[in-house]
């Protein structure tokens, strides 16, 4: 079984992509290949029609996706990249076809991802707002982009924090979404979840161990400045993350 991954970034993807990969067996997480996981997706289904009839279809499908949307550390040149697609080309093509293929999408509370995003990038207080404001923009549009896959499915929405709240639980729906099932034994992983091979370097001087008590009695809230609170209140789409259970602040 092969999932496809996609979440706006420092939305917890590496914890469930690890999650995933302890808790279930032939399971598969693409973060990278077949498209940026923080990128709207690319039309896999339109791709895939098209380049039936190539001799070399399977491996068509695997690069064109990967490349025509990359990640920030997708290479072309990259040796190791270009064999780890080689690897899973057939299979993933065979899967694809077959329907053994779906879509797992993270998200945050959009608060909890203001400050997030912020710490991430090392925004300073003079730019931050406007910054914000245009994160905001895009984490619409990609939620918006990924809305399609959710309505067709196979596929699964999960909240970081029903996530950290109650991990085995959302695992048992995960596993039942795809039909897949999981290790007798419930596996977790360090509250740092390492990033995937793809990425490669160190992680960043400093970054901190992420607290999930924390995250659940809202405290990040008290790190967003009124005028960062408000950008978020007044930018993000509410209608559609009401969708997902998400409601913005009171005044």
């Amino acid at each position: 079984m092969f999932l496809k991954q996609y979440g706006e970034r420092r939305t917890g993807t590496n914890a469930l992509r690890a999650l995933i990969a302890a808790n279930f067996e032939d399971v598969i997480v693409l973060m990278h290949i077949l498209g940026d996981k923080h990128s709207p997706p690319v039309d896999l289904d339109g791709l895939w029609r098209e380049v039936q009839d190539a001799d070399d279809a399977p491996w068509q499908f695997i690069s064109r996706a990967t490349l025509d949307r990359p990640s920030l550390t997708t290479r072309s040149d990259n040796a190791w990249q270009s064999a780890e697609m080689r690897r899973h080309a057939a299979p993933l093509a065979q899967a694809f076809a077959a329907g053994a293929f779906g879509y797992v999408i993270s998200i945050k509370n959009p608060y909890a991802w203001a400050v997030s995003i912020a710490k991430f990038t090392n925004w300073s207080r003079a730019v931050a707002t406007e910054r914000l404001r245009e994160a905001c923009r895009v984490f619409n549009d990609c939620y918006r982009a990924w809305l399609p896959l959710l309505e067709r499915g196979p596929a699964l929405l999960i909240r970081h924090e029903d996530l950290i709240r109650d991990t085995e639980g959302v695992l048992d729906r995960l596993g039942r979404t795809f039909g897949i099932r999981r290790s007798a034994t419930f596996r977790p992983i360090e509250k740092l979840a390492l990033p995937a091979d793809w990425d490669d370097g160190p992680l960043p001087i400093g970054r901190s161990r992420f607290d999930a008590g924390r995250y659940l009695r809202e405290e990040y809230l008290q790190a967003l400045s009124p005028p960062q609170r408000d950008v978020v209140t007044s930018t993000m789409d509410w209608e559609l993350l009401g969708r997902f259970g998400y409601a913005p602040l009171a005044d």
